[in-house]
């Protein structure tokens, strides 16, 4: 059956097969064929099968799992309410989950011997906007925020902490874009505990 032909049914117990014209399909010896005019008929509606290719745009549709193309269309109403399983979403768990801090104390430097001008180790802070920065160090030093989205091109920030020797200091980062987070130091080696952490 091509895309032109009809499928109608009447209020009797059969069906007629109509073409592209509008001119009933025939059969002959059980096939249908263009040369008889009559009904194709059944005493219960439920016992007669039509089995017909059914196409769009003249392509055969497939049943089962296909590309949108080979498919038929579905509307769905503006009413209709669609259930979505959480279980399937990126979603956290519990509340705990949901907001699990970024971050240990001294995870950037534990008591650790730094070397001016060599960066301490990245913290990946994906999902986490407002960050701290904070610990001491034995000598006087510069302290420079830097950031990353690769963990590998890096980049200083205007976010610094200047402290003395033996002295604690405190960096806020709020609004923080970057995925990876790292603090350079300048002046001189020292010994730091640095801490980087953030909360979602």
């Amino acid at each position: 059956m091509t895309s032109t032909n009809k499928l109608l049914r009447n209020e009797e117990s059969y069906v007629r097969l109509l073409d592209g014209s509008g001119l009933a399909l025939t059969s002959t010896g059980g096939s249908l064929n263009a040369t008889f005019g009559g009904d194709v008929t059944s005493a219960l509606h439920d016992s007669f099968n039509v089995n017909a290719t059914l196409q769009v745009k003249d392509a055969d549709l497939n049943f089962g799992q296909a590309v949108s193309g080979s498919s038929l269309p579905v509307v769905v109403a503006s009413d209709q309410i669609i259930p979505i399983s959480a279980t399937t979403l990126p979603l956290p768990t519990n509340a705990a989950e949901e907001h699990a801090p970024v971050g240990s104390h001294g995870n950037l430097a534990s008591a650790a011997a730094l070397t001016a001008a060599v960066a301490t180790s990245s913290v990946d802070c994906q999902h986490v906007k407002a960050l701290d920065v904070f610990g001491n160090s034995s000598d006087g030093n510069t302290f420079t925020v830097q950031y990353s989205m690769d963990d590998t091109n890096w980049y200083s920030s205007i976010h610094s902490a200047n402290p003395g020797a033996g002295q604690d200091f405190h960096i806020h980062l709020p609004n923080v874009g970057a995925r990876y987070v790292r603090i350079m130091p300048t002046g001189n080696d020292t010994t730091a505990t640095i801490t980087l952490c953030g909360k979602q």
